[in-house]
């Protein structure tokens, strides 16, 4: 009896041996895979996401530049300013505000016209905006990194160009400010596997 329970545990331990040599091998190609297949869907995921932000992106920016020759080209009138912006960003929530500053302060009589309607007060000091400051010093379309947006309190970045006359003077700036909300949300669905 002692030689029979012997040889089955011997049997029983060749059997395990033998499965044990063949189970690794396949475990390890397939993790390999798995770790292959993880990483293409992640990279997937992520130009899909640049992809995204890209093209959510250039339609602020081809607003901005259209915004642009259109204010250069045009005696700039409030009320008609006012409701071409609004047309130019109808329909789409997460551009919150476009508007045109000149280059004159508020307190010295300075331009401010919004699609919205907001009106800064004297002390509201545009030389101080990030969205201003970087389009004087550029020949492009800007955008700014995040910040609190201080009418609304939420997260935006400003899409902005300076304006300028055919002979190169600066007449000012228009901005576009675009609620993050809606591309945090875009983000956040993007599954990584």
């Amino acid at each position: 009896m002692k030689i029979k329970k012997k040889l089955l545990l011997s049997n029983a331990i060749v059997v395990l041996f033998s499965v044990l040599i063949v189970s690794i091998p396949i475990l390890i190609q397939q993790n390999k895979e798995l770790g292959t297949n993880i990483e293409e869907s992640a990279d997937k995921s992520m130009s899909y996401a640049y992809s995204s932000i890209s093209s959510f992106l250039q339609k602020s920016r081809t607003i901005i530049s259209d915004m642009s020759s259109y204010l250069k080209n045009t005696e700039i009138e409030k009320d008609s300013a006012i409701n071409t912006f609004i047309s130019a960003i109808e329909g789409d929530d997460s551009l919150y505000a476009l508007y045109y500053a000149d280059m004159v302060p508020i307190k010295d009589g300075g331009i401010f016209y919004s699609n919205d309607y907001w009106e800064p007060d004297s002390s509201y000091d545009k030389n101080q905006k990030d969205w201003f400051r970087e389009s004087l010093n550029s020949q492009k379309v800007i955008v700014t990194a995040p910040y609190i947006d201080s009418v609304t309190g939420d997260l935006v970045t400003t899409v902005a160009k300076a304006v300028r006359s055919n002979a190169g003077s600066t007449q000012g700036v228009v901005g576009l400010d675009i609620m993050l909300n809606d591309l945090t949300e875009m983000i956040s669905k993007t599954k990584c596997w």
